[in-house]
Order: C-alpha cells, then sequence, then structure tokens
C-alpha cells in the first residue's frame, strides 16, 4: 500500500520501523520501543522543610503536574522532615528524608503522589529499610528498638491497585507480601548501604503511587530513630500513538489529523447548593455540616473552582474541605482567619491571594477570589460523575456557623465513545466503527490528503496544519467521521463504502479500527488503514469519480407501509424514468389490475380543475387516470396506489435501471441561501391559467427523499424568480401554504372516485408545523395566474434530512 510516508514521525521511527502491539484490543497499550523518561530531581524541584503537601508543574517540561502529599501520623515526624536530606554529604544527591518518632508500632504515614497525566515509573528507590533491636543498648542506648516497613501500592486510570513489575531488593530486606518490604530483623545499616535499599518501577500506567512507612513486625512500644530516604525518580508520560509528544502535550492522541479538541471537547458544568444549615461547635471531625453536589455528566476533570458562603464570626475555628467521588479530598481551609468574620469567597487555585494568613473580615454575599489552603489540582484527571461533598466542620468551643451558598465549578474533558467498542474517540482511528478511517471521513473526497511529513511539536501532521475540520455530508448535525450514514440515504456507511466489508460483524483492533481494514496491528502509525486514496480504495456508486459511495446520495433504502383496501399517496426516492411500475412492486405486490392484486393512478396535471365555492362555477375533474403496468414514475411527483392486502413496499438500489435523484447546486443555480442545502432536486409544477376567476388547481407532489423533512425547507418560485421557502409570504398570491397529505386513519374510503381522507399541514410564521415522510405524496393548490407562462417549480433539499 506504499507506506513508507508513515515512518517519518519522528528520528527514532526512520529506524525502528513500526512498533508491534504486546497486548491485544481492551489493554492498555505496550510498544517495544522506549520512550523519553524523564526526571523528578528533589534538588531541582524543591521542598519546604516541614510541609506535608507540595504541587509541582510542567515537570522537567514534561507537561505533567505533579502533586505530592503527606497524611496519617504527622505530627510524629521529626527533624523538620519531610525534607531534603543528603546525610550529611555522603548521599550524591538530595533525597525526600522521613525521620519519624512513632509512639506504638501502629502509626504511620502515607506518602502520595498524583500524576496529572498517566505516567510510567522506574527508578524508585527507598533507602535504610533497617533494623534496630529493643532494649539492646547499641547505638546511644536506644531501647525501642525499630523495624523498618514500607507498603507500596499504585493506581491504575480506572483506579484499580496494581503493583510494582520489577523490583530490586537488598539482601537485608524482605518481601512476605505483594508491595511490602520490611528490615529482615539483621542489623542497622547507613543509607549507602545497598543492603537495605528497595528499587521498583510499573509497566502499567498510573495516575497514582502511594507508600505507606511504618513498623514491620517488631513488638515493641515505643520504636525510635527511624528514617528512610526516597531517592530521584524516573516518569513516562503515556504516548499512545507513539509520536514523541506525551498524551498531556500532544493535540492529536490518535494521529488522525483530527484535534482532540474536536473528539474530546473541554466543557463546563456547575452545581450549586443552597441548602442553609448550622455547622456544629466544636464538632470536628465527625459532627459536621455536609452538602453534596450531584454531577451527572461523566468526563475527566481538568480544573475545578468553588464559590462560598459561610457565616462566622471566628473563621480560625473552620476546617472545610472538598470531596471528590473518588474520596479524595483537598483543605479549602483549615482554621485559618483567627476572630476574623465570614468566610464569602471564591476559592480558585490561579488567586492572587491565598487564604492562609488571610485575615479579612468577609461581607456576606462578597464573594472575594481566595487560594485554597489545598490545590484542586489534586482533583485533576478524576472522573467527575458522582456526588461532590462539601464537609464544613468547626474545631472550637463558642462560635457556631451557618451554611449559607456554595456553587461548584468543573471544567472537564467529554470524553464520549460513540461506538462503544470501549476505546474513546480522540483514541479511536474509526470513531463509529464503519469501515471508513476517521482520517478519510474528516476530509472532502476531493481534497482528500493522506498523513505525510511528520507532526509538529504539539503532535499534528505537518501537512494538516492546526488539524482536520470534520465535514458533515447530510447536514444532519453529525460530523461524517461519527454518521452512520453520512449522505442519509438509508444504507450505512460501511454497506457504501467497502464492496467486500462484513458489516454485521466487526471486531476492532487495540486503535479501534476493523481488523480488516487495519494495515498497523493495532498501532497508530498509519491512521488512514488501507484507504490510501478513497476515490480508488472505497466504493462508487454513480460513476461519479469524485464522489464515493457513502457521500453519493442514489436511491436510498426506503419502505413503505400499504394497508389493504387503503388509498396511499406515495412518491418515489430515485429517478425511475427507465424502469415501469410493475418492476418497481410486482415482486412484492403481486400481479397488476383491476382484477387482480394492486392498481395506480396517476395525474395529468392540467384538467385537475376545483369547484369555485363563491361563484358555483364547476368544471369536470378528468384530471385521474389509472397507469398500465409498463408506465414510469416520474420523480416530484406523487400517484395514488391501492392493494388487496398489507403489504411493504421497498425501493433502493438494489433495483436494475434506478437512476440518481437529479441534483442541481442550490446557491449557484436558485439563489438559495439556507444553510442547510447544498442541492437540490427541483420538479415542475403545472401553471394555473384559467378562464374563470378564483379557481385553483390541485397537484399531486411527493418526497423524493428517503428521509423527512420540514416544510419550510421545500423552496417555491414562481415565474422563474427567486425561490421562498413555503410559508413565506412572497409565495401567497400563486400558491397555498397549506399542504395536505393522506390521512392514514381514514379508512372510510377505499374507492378511487372518493380519494381516501386527507390531512392538512398548516404551516405556521415563523417556521412550520408539518413534515414530509420519507416517499410520501401530498397535495398542493396553485391558486390562478392569468399570465399562461408562468412556470411553477419546487426546490426540493437533496442534503436535509432528519425531519429537521
Amino acid at each position: 500500500m506504499g507506506k513508507e510516508k508513515r515512518m517519518n514521525m519522528v528520528s527514532w521511527r526512520e529506524k525502528g520501523g513500526k512498533r508491534v502491539v504486546k497486548i491485544l484490543f481492551g489493554s492498555l497499550l505496550t510498544w517495544s520501543v522506549t520512550l523519553y523518561a524523564y526526571t523528578f530531581d528533589w534538588h531541582t524541584q524543591g521542598w519546604s522543610d516541614g510541609s506535608f503537601s507540595q504541587s509541582y508543574s510542567n515537570v522537567a517540561g514534561s507537561g505533567v503536574d505533579i502533586n505530592i502529599t503527606v497524611t496519617g501520623d504527622t505530627g510524629k515526624l521529626t527533624n523538620s522532615t519531610p525534607k531534603l536530606d543528603d546525610d550529611g554529604g555522603n548521599l550524591s544527591n538530595d533525597n525526600l528524608m522521613f525521620y519519624p518518632d512513632y509512639d506504638d508500632t501502629t502509626q504511620k504515614i502515607t506518602v502520595t503522589f498524583r500524576f496529572s497525566s498517566p505516567v510510567r515509573l522506574s527508578d524508585l528507590r527507598w533507602r535504610d529499610l533497617d533494623y534496630l533491636a529493643p532494649s539492646s543498648g547499641l547505638f546511644g542506648g536506644n531501647s525501642g528498638g525499630f523495624d523498618d516497613k514500607i507498603v507500596v501500592t499504585a493506581q491504575d486510570e480506572a483506579g484499580n491497585t496494581v503493583y510494582a513489575s520489577s523490583e530490586t531488593v537488598g539482601s537485608a530486606v524482605e518481601s512476605n507480601a505483594q508491595g511490602e518490604y520490611e528490615s529482615d530483623n539483621t542489623q542497622n545499616y547507613t543509607p549507602e548501604d545497598s543492603q537495605a535499599m528497595v528499587t521498583l518501577g510499573f509497566d502499567t500506567y498510573v495516575t497514582r503511587l502511594s507508600f505507606v512507612y511504618g513498623n514491620g513486625d517488631i513488638d515493641t512500644d515505643d520504636p525510635d530513630s527511624q528514617a528512610i530516604w526516597f531517592d530521584d525518580f524516573q516518569f513516562t508520560p503515556r504516548d499512545r500513538d507513539g509520536d514523541g509528544i506525551p498524551d498531556l502535550k500532544d493535540l492529536d492522541s490518535d494521529n488522525d489529523g483530527i484535534p482532540d479538541a474536536t473528539e474530546r471537547p473541554l466543557l463546563s458544568q456547575n452545581t450549586s447548593n443552597d441548602k442553609n444549615g448550622t455547622i456544629p461547635d466544636n464538632g470536628y471531625p465527625d459532627n459536621c455540616l455536609d452538602r453534596n453536589f450531584t454531577v451527572t455528566e461523566k468526563g475527566t476533570l481538568s480544573a475545578a473552582h468553588l464559590k462560598l458562603d459561610v457565616a462566622h464570626t471566628w473563621r480560625g475555628d473552620l476546617v472545610i474541605q472538598l470531596i471528590s467521588p473518588a474520596q479524595t479530598t483537598i483543605d479549602l481551609i483549615r482554621e485559618q482567619g483567627g476572630s476574623h468574620d465570614n468566610l464569602s469567597v471564591i476559592f480558585e487555585d490561579n488567586a492572587s491571594i491565598s487564604i492562609v494568613n488571610d485575615t479579612t473580615d468577609f461581607s456576606l454575599g462578597s464573594y472575594l477570589p481566595r487560594r485554597p489552603e489545598q490545590s484542586f489540582d489534586k482533583f485533576r484527571s478524576e472522573e467527575i460523575h458522582g456526588t461532590w461533598k462539601l464537609h464544613m466542620c468547626d474545631d472550637a468551643a463558642s462560635d457556631e456557623g451557618t451554611f449559607r451558598h456554595a456553587r461548584l465549578f468543573l471544567d472537564y474533558y467529554h470524553t464520549p465513545d460513540t461506538d462503544g467498542d470501549g476505546i474513546p474517540d480522540y483514541l479511536d482511528l474509526d470513531s463509529d466503527n464503519d469501515g471508513i478511517p476517521d482520517n478519510v471521513e474528516a476530509q472532502s473526497t476531493s481534497d482528500y490528503q493522506a498523513p505525510s511529513g511528520s507532526v509538529n511539536s504539539e503532535g499534528i501532521w505537518d501537512n494538516y496544519g492546526s488539524g482536520l475540520i470534520p465535514p458533515d455530508t447530510d447536514g444532519d448535525g453529525i460530523p461524517d467521521y461519527l454518521d452512520l450514514d453520512s449522505d442519509n440515504d438509508g444504507y450505512t456507511d460501511c454497506e457504501e463504502g467497502n464492496s467486500n466489508a462484513d458489516c454485521s460483524n466487526i471486531t476492532v483492533d487495540a486503535n479501534g479500527m476493523p481488523s480488516w481494514l487495519d494495515t498497523d496491528n493495532g498501532g497508530y502509525d498509519d491512521p488512514n488503514g488501507n484507504v490510501d486514496d478513497p476515490k480508488s480504495d472505497l466504493f462508487n456508486e454513480t460513476g461519479n469519480t469524485d464522489e464515493v459511495g457513502y457521500r453519493e446520495f442514489l436511491c436510498g433504502k426506503t419502505q413503505y407501509k400499504l394497508t389493504a383496501y387503503q388509498w396511499r399517496l406515495i412518491s418515489l426516492p430515485c429517478d425511475a424514468s427507465n424502469v415501469d411500475i410493475n418492476t418497481l412492486f410486482g415482486n412484492t405486490l403481486g400481479e397488476y389490475g383491476d382484477d387482480k392484486h394492486w392498481v395506480m393512478y396517476g395525474q395529468s396535471g392540467d384538467d385537475n380543475y376545483e369547484v369555485n365555492a363563491s361563484s358555483g362555477s364547476s368544471h369536470k375533474n378528468t384530471a385521474k387516470y389509472r397507469l398500465a403496468s409498463t408506465d414510469k414514475m416520474q420523480v416530484g411527483k406523487s400517484y395514488w396506489i391501492i392493494t388487496d392486502k398489507d403489504a411493504n413496499i421497498t425501493i433502493d438500489k438494489t433495483i436494475d435501471g434506478l437512476k440518481p435523484t437529479p441534483e442541481t447546486n442550490a446557491s449557484e443555480t436558485y439563489q438559495i441561501s439556507d444553510q442547510d442545502f447544498s442541492d437540490v432536486n427541483v420538479s415542475q409544477l403545472p401553471n394555473n391559467q384559467f378562464q374563470h376567476s378564483g379557481w385553483v388547481k390541485k397537484y399531486m407532489a411527493g418526497n423524493v427523499f428517503p428521509y423527512s423533512f420540514h416544510m419550510s425547507n421545500l423552496y417555491f418560485s414562481h415565474g422563474g424568480g427567486t425561490y421562498h421557502p413555503m410559508g413565506d409570504t412572497a409565495n401567497d398570491d400563486f400558491i397555498s401554504s397549506t399542504v395536505y397529505t393522506h390521512d392514514s386513519s381514514d379508512t372510510s374510503d377505499k374507492n378511487v372516485s372518493a380519494g381516501g381522507g386527507y390531512k392538512p399541514i398548516d404551516p405556521a410564521t415563523p417556521g412550520m408545523a408539518g413534515s414530509i415522510l420519507p416517499m410520501e405524496g401530498f397535495f398542493v393548490k396553485i391558486l390562478q395566474d392569468q399570465n399562461e407562462s408562468d412556470a411553477n417549480t419546487f426546490a426540493y433539499p437533496l442534503t436535509y434530512g432528519n425531519d429537521q
């Protein structure tokens, strides 16, 4: 297929060739290449001595933000730890040191790293996991002893607990359970001793890493002199399309040319709670006031802020936390503000003033911007769906508070999976599983460009500029790459796009492409699969080589229900001027004729006059005529049909001799400026020149398409002039705005002379009140005009569907 062009994305691709998928569909992809790893360097990143929370943005230029918190028995940490420490110069680099003074073996701390984008972790090293015997009198007469132990776990994107895939454990460290590492109860070591080190790595992409530091199986009431050091570590941001741009920085994560902003848009959601309530006095942490926010949307959090109004005369008593559906908790305020009054703020991370040490007396309802005590970044990349909780507590006696109002604002990435194959659209190379790559459907057929060159620093192919803007061929509001029927003709894109495809049983690879379409074994090097040029590689059904079948409007696939002995007005969805009615319907309805199974009637168009009610004048109605079985139906006209049995008639491209519906450019030829028109089908109506004043002419017209359309999208022109939509007052002198369809509920008239029941469709202004169904016929009333040469014409919306 000539795919050499795909191999020039970044330099290592030219050497390494295509990647190999190691894990099949439904799992995270693991490539055989090694992506660039970034270093989290403690000396560069820094740490505030004694702090229990630090946030780092765009670490080492990776685009990944990292938030670190220390929770648990943090009051037992001594010597201003956590802090950076090089052990008096014995270690070559700074490390994060923890020096606890636990009272018993149940106390512990938990250190949690949260990553804004999934990462692989390597070279995670803990030092000095050693042992001191209790009551040994050694090492300064220490009588408590200790037995260092850490428990290391991580979480993947789905929140599943995962463990290290590789580990190097020193000879003095034992691991008795998954993720647990503790001293083997032999001796005390220095941080430089490899015997007391543990080094771990994770092959799985994770969003969190946690380690719990406490005592092992030593039984002592007062462990003493414990300490561990945590080194620099390596992290590799996920790059699912392998273009060398981490997902977090990649504006096109699947290399299909459609920007992630289109396939995974950034949306906003906000929800409020106005249920007033008392914050109990001195109730922290359990006797508090909770208010919930229910979020029904689904998506990945990008940013958050909170508007909050609380009355309290001693703000320093307040401890207010926000808890996510995943139970992640941040302190919005914790005992800040002393004796100052109230809390009326908008908590947002980019506020210039922090709530910490703020001495403002807030006026209720003022809503001044403040940075929260802990950053909302802690929630980043979490699922927003579910219940968010505002936990409001008072931590001292004498002052109650009153909750008045809160509104939670969430910015999130909406991540649809249109075809339900488990792969979100922004990572799916065929988002609707129609067998036509998104890269192809996101471009016009005539101007299609295969991906070429290399990707830029933002992950978009050079020849696509800032990214592709997907077309919507049928104007139904669904772009082609998400539309299973892009031309709205009743045939799926899969049926019309691929001559030999099995569209009823599609199995996709890990990149979302059907297996028979994919050329890259589930990878992203080849986003257009086996379609190099849609004009030659996809099916064409009309002979127009500038367009392909899934965007060509031929006849469509339409079924229409007939009821025994009930007259029905029908039309055709395509040009059948070469096909007689017996070929169209005979196989379904049986033999044609009065004494057989079905008959059809047409209208002459010239003699169908109605009575002038005011004058009493009349004219014999000679317009109806019975068709012969060899007669043809015209596009744009309708016909009476009656059968002796219930039946479904189908008109589609399987009938030999049918031709595409004639189409004409709407804007250039007919000056139709409606944005929903691109092409039209034009049908000629008779003029209405009469000898008698006030006469009208009934004309049987029809919906020539396999989709319904609103009557306001049927345009009318008189005398070759400007086209106006039905219902426009400019048409009032020439055609009645009310049209009539067959009333399917009226079964009283079952003979051709009576003609059956009618149902008026009265187009209200502005807009219209009704629609014409697929293949449905309808009557219009053409008003009198003395100029015999004035023609009347309908322009049908060829590409406008779905009853808009």
